[in-house]
């Protein structure tokens, strides 16, 4: 595959080249953007730029994607999707409520940042299936980021067994940057595996997706090889302990299953099956639950087993607050008021919920464009589910969304910039037939 590749890509001209080699060092680095760049930004400096990299390579490849098309008169072949035209209605409604709301200029800029990032991707790799057949940029994509999600698991393996639980400190980690060891409810006997992402939460989102892909590996190859990294990848995901992401797991198993079985008669059974545990398991953690401290801090995450000390009824109240906001500001009050982007504003907004931070900041327009984006892509990877790759989209698709109902999901780069990368190649699939 490697081969035929660069024999592809030696004929490329210079400006495919550099479009198609960026987005392949953003696929391969973005696992590991958490240690590059707060290792660099505490190193050498400044932070901010190390931290930006990302956006300003897609802005760059986004801008030198512009004039290629032009230049080749492919510019109405991108725009006749209606996808694109809903992605820049969704960044125009930013705009506009930059300039109604006038956040404060940092917080703006970072909140636009988080919140287009990922569709930019998704504009670049558009722009590659100009040139690019969807087979070769698929494969090409799925080595990239499953070679990095065994590098990720392998590390969070060291992380969870033999490296000290402050290691990361030598990286520039810390209370300026990021926390090298997160327990739960500050309960230092359990300490949350982060592996090489922001946190504990993003790494659980990260491995949805990349369990997901071992599974479908799993049926096409090494069955002996994959279940191993099967079985650290299931391990480093219980050591999360995020229950966001053990639901959508759940949620993007059960749905991948249902998308690959062929028989109706084992689908039922499996699912039957898969339920029937789930009820006896909660009855079993219910019963065990207020006698167990472990199953406190794990499930309910309250500190020392008390209900109202802890992340459960912080989420909730973070929610309502959000609510109240929203109902006095249906139109939003501009990007970066909440969400991860308010810490560089004057005040911090964490509604603990993806889809109500988007409504707090470009209001219920901007979530109606943005649902409408969702809902195209999932309808679409939905008519493509026969592809075992496309059903592995789909599913994790399912089950981040249900994670961006508890977090900032797609706020996170690492999840948000490779599911966005590849997605676009199960739409234009017929073009390797036009090419071809």
């Amino acid at each position: 595959m490697l081969t035929s590749f660069w024999s592809f890509f030696a004929k490329c001209s210079a400006t495919e080249k550099f479009l198609l080699a960026s987005w392949l060092l953003i696929i391969i680095l973005i696992p590991f953007h958490a240690v590059i760049s707060t290792w660099g930004g505490v190193s050498i400096g400044p932070l901010e730029v190390w931290k930006s990299w990302k956006e300003v390579l897609v802005l760059l490849c986004l801008g030198v994607s512009l004039v290629y098309l032009i230049q080749k008169r492919r510019l109405a072949e991108v725009f006749r999707d209606k996808l694109v035209w809903l992605i820049f209605a969704y960044v125009l409604i930013h705009f506009i409520a930059w300039a109604a709301f006038r956040p404060e200029a940092d917080a703006a800029i970072a909140g636009m940042l988080m919140n287009l990032r990922f569709l930019g991707v998704f504009l670049l790799t558009m722009v590659l299936l100009t040139f690019t057949k969807p087979v070769q940029l698929l494969r090409l994509g799925l080595l990239a980021i499953i070679s990095g999600g065994m590098l990720v698991i392998l590390f969070g393996l060291f992380q969870a067994t033999v490296l000290p639980d402050d290691f990361l400190r030598h990286f520039g980690y810390g209370k300026e940057t990021i926390a090298p060891a997160t327990t739960l409810d500050n309960n230092h006997a359990i300490v949350r595996i982060q592996s090489t992402l922001r946190g504990p939460n993003p790494l659980g989102q990260y491995l949805i997706l990349i369990i997901l892909l071992l599974v479908a590996c799993w049926r096409k190859g090494v069955k002996l090889f994959l279940s191993g990294w099967l079985l650290a990848a299931t391990y480093l995901l219980f050591h999360t302990y995020s229950r966001s992401a053990w639901i959508g797991m759940i949620v993007a198993g059960s749905l991948f299953v249902v998308l690959r079985l062929r028989s109706d008669t084992w689908r039922k059974i499996i699912l039957g099956s898969g339920a029937a545990a789930l009820v006896v398991g909660a009855i079993l953690v219910a019963l065990a639950l207020p006698h167990s401290t472990f199953l406190q801090n794990a499930i309910l995450h309250n500190k020392h087993g008390d209900k109202d000390k802890g992340s459960t009824s912080e989420h909730w109240s973070a929610g309502q607050r959000s609510l109240e906001r929203i109902a006095e500001h249906p139109l939003g009050q501009g990007p970066g008021s909440a969400g991860p982007a308010s810490f560089y504003g004057p005040e911090e907004k964490i509604a603990e919920n993806y889809y109500l931070q988007i409504t707090e900041e470009v209001g219920v327009f901007g979530i109606a464009i943005f649902i409408a984006i969702n809902a195209t892509v999932a309808a679409r990877l939905w008519r493509r589910r026969q592809n075992i790759w496309a059903a592995v989209w789909l599913a994790s698709f399912a089950g981040i969304t249900v994670v961006n109902f508890f977090l900032h999901g797609w706020a996170d780069d690492t999840i948000a910039i490779i599911w966005w990368a590849i997605v676009p190649v199960f739409f234009y699939s017929q073009r390797e037939h036009e090419q071809g």
